[in-house]
C-alpha cells in the first residue's frame, strides 16, 4: 500500500494514530485524578492564616500514562481571558532535560505565556520574583511540573537540596499548590528536604499493571477492549481475551505506554503490508521486534502454546517513599517562620 494515500477521518491511518492519542480512566488514574482535585481545591487552604501552599508527588515509569493524565486534567481546567487578562487556573509545565533553576522559571513564565523578552532577563532571584508575580496576576490554583527528575541533573545533594528548596520557596509565598510528576529519580526530592515534606498533600505512583492483581488484570483487559475499537483492521484473536492480553502485557512487562507501542506497530505493519486481517503469526513477527535484549532467556509470549501460558511477573518498582531521611535536624528560622 503507498504511503502517500490520503489521510481522512475514516482512513486506517486516522485510526491509527487514534490508538496512541485515546485515554482510558481505569480505577488507578481515577483515584489519582481525585487526589489532583484535592489538592486543586484544598492544597492553599491555609493561605489565609499564613500557612504554606501544598505539594503532591507523583511519579511512575516512563510510558506508565504520567503526562497523558496530567494534560487531561489540566484541559479541564483551562486557560481563559477575562477582561483582557489572562487566567490559568492549573498551569502544566514541562521541565526540559538538565534544568536549572533559571531556565526553570523561565519555563513558567512562557507556560504563561509572558513575553520572552520578559521571561529572560535578570537572574534566577529576579526571574522568580516574576514568576511569583505572574502566577498571582494570572490566578493559578495549580501548577504541575512534570519530569521533574530533569532538575536533578546528578547525584549531587546540593544540586537535589536546592530543587527541593526552590519548590519550598514557592510553597511559603501561599500562591498555589504545585504538583511534582516524575520518575522514581524525583523521590530524592523528598528524601533530601524533610521541610519540603511537610508541605506534601500525598505521593501518588503508577506503576506498571500487575497480572497477579484481580484489579490490575481487570483495567490491562479493559484498555485493551477500549484500543480494539479503534483497531483498522480485523483480528484473528481479540485483543482482550485473557489470553492475548496475557501476551501483550508480557511483552510490555505491565507498561502501558510499551503496550500501546506493540499495538501501533501491530497496526501500522499490516496496513503498510495491505493486509485485511491481523493473524497470530503477524503478531509472533511484530513481538520479536520487542523483544527484550536484556535477557538473554526472553521467549516471544506469540510463540508459546496457551496450555504453556504462566503469569509474568511485573519487575518490582522501587519502595515507595513516604518517609524523609531519617536523621534528626534542629527547628529553623524558616520552620517557624513557615
Amino acid at each position: 500500500m503507498s504511503t502517500n494515500t490520503p489521510v481522512n477521518d475514516n482512513s486506517p491511518f486516522e485510526k491509527i494514530e487514534s490508538l496512541r492519542n485515546s485515554f482510558v480512566a481505569y480505577p488507578r488514574i481515577k483515584e489519582i485524578s481525585r487526589a489532583l482535585e484535592r489538592l486543586l481545591i484544598f492544597g492553599n487552604a491555609g493561605a489565609a492564616a499564613g500557612s504554606p501552599a501544598r505539594c503532591m508527588l507523583l511519579t511512575g515509569t516512563s510510558g506508565s500514562g504520567k503526562t497523558a493524565l496530567l494534560k487531561k486534567f489540566a484541559s479541564k481546567h483551562p486557560p481563559y481571558r477575562q477582561d483582557g487578562r489572562l487566567i490559568c487556573p492549573v498551569l502544566y509545565v514541562e521541565v526540559p532535560s538538565n534544568c536549572k533553576l533559571g531556565v526553570l522559571a523561565e519555563n513558567i513564565m512562557r507556560a504563561l505565556e509572558v513575553p520572552e523578552a520578559i521571561a529572560l532577563r535578570g537572574t534566577t532571584a529576579s526571574k522568580t520574583d516574576r514568576v511569583k508575580h505572574y502566577l498571582r496576576e494570572q490566578g493559578v490554583k495549580l501548577v504541575i511540573l512534570d519530569e521533574f527528575q530533569h532538575m536533578l541533573k546528578s547525584e549531587n545533594q546540593k544540586v537535589i537540596f536546592e530543587a527541593a528548596d526552590y519548590v519550598k520557596s514557592l510553597l511559603n509565598e501561599a500562591i498555589c499548590p504545585f504538583v511534582l510528576a516524575g520518575t522514581d529519580a524525583a523521590k530524592k526530592v523528598y528524601r533530601e528536604n524533610e521541610q519540603l515534606q511537610r508541605r506534601s498533600f500525598g505521593v501518588r505512583e503508577l506503576r506498571p499493571f500487575d497480572w497477579f492483581d484481580t484489579t490490575d488484570r481487570g483495567s490491562f483487559v479493559h484498555i485493551l477492549a477500549h484500543h480494539q475499537k479503534s483497531f483498522p483492521l480485523e483480528l484473528e484473536a481479540p485483543l482482550f481475551s485473557e489470553k492475548m492480553a496475557y501476551r501483550i502485557h508480557a511483552i510490555a512487562k505491565g507498561n502501558l505506554g510499551r503496550a500501546i507501542d506493540f499495538i501501533y506497530a501491530l497496526a501500522s505493519r499490516a496496513v503498510h503490508d495491505g493486509r485485511q486481517k491481523v493473524t497470530v503469526s503477524l503478531m509472533r513477527e511484530v513481538a520479536d521486534d520487542f523483544r527484550d535484549f536484556a535477557n538473554p532467556e526472553w521467549v516471544n509470549p506469540f510463540e508459546v502454546e496457551d496450555a504453556d501460558l504462566k503469569p509474568v511477573e511485573v519487575e518490582p518498582v522501587q519502595e515507595r517513599v513516604t518517609t524523609l531521611g531519617r536523621r534528626k535536624r534542629q527547628i529553623t528560622a524558616a520552620d517557624l517562620a513557615a
